[in-house]
């Protein structure tokens, strides 16, 4: 997960030559760089309630969840939804599962980006994808929301599509009535 995250955020070497994650400077903000933050809001989309739990459109969610179990780290129960802590060499990652419903995440993502004063830039949402094969992985720095409705909401929320995603393919390739 670090390795995209760090292909995410420009990589780059310190004055003692080790790998940093630095977020890319936009034209915008030359002028302050003490805008560039070191905390990151990275967001798994997902359903919440037991009919939801092995459903493949909770892949943000399963995501999420695997990554804290590798890194030993928990998930709080918080307001608008679950949330871990992740630190390494030097930024946070916040890691949230909104409780919203897949349709109404961006309150969620607007709320913790406020709260944690994380700047768009910062923001990474791992969602499904029914457009690509299973196990397919894009990762776009913004783009449309592909008719996906958690998407449809942030970039209403949030009134814009420049954030990145990344997407995890769950196929449309499956029998009607067997879970997904």
């Amino acid at each position: 997960m670090i390795k995209w995250i760090s292909n995410l955020f420009s990589s780059t070497k310190t004055e003692d030559n080790t790998d940093c994650i630095k977020p890319e400077v936009h034209e915008h903000q030359k002028n302050n760089i003490e805008s560039v933050s070191n905390k990151f809001l990275i967001v798994g989309l997902g359903n919440i309630g037991a009919e939801y739990v092995n459903t493949r459109h909770n892949i943000g969610f399963k995501i999420l969840d695997h990554f804290a179990r590798k890194e030993g780290i928990n998930f709080e129960t918080v307001k608008l939804g679950a949330l871990a802590q992740y630190k390494f060499k030097g930024r946070t990652f916040l890691l949230l599962k909104p409780n919203t419903y897949m349709n109404l995440s961006g309150k969620a993502v607007q709320y913790w980006m406020d709260k944690e004063k994380i700047p768009l830039e910062n923001i990474l949402v791992i969602t499904d994808d029914l457009n690509l094969s299973f196990g397919t992985i894009r990762i776009r720095q913004k783009g449309s929301d592909g008719g996906h409705n958690g998407l449809k909401n942030i970039n209403l929320v949030l009134n814009t599509q420049n954030y990145a995603r990344f997407r995890f393919g769950i196929s449309d390739e499956f029998k009607k009535g067997k879970p997904r």
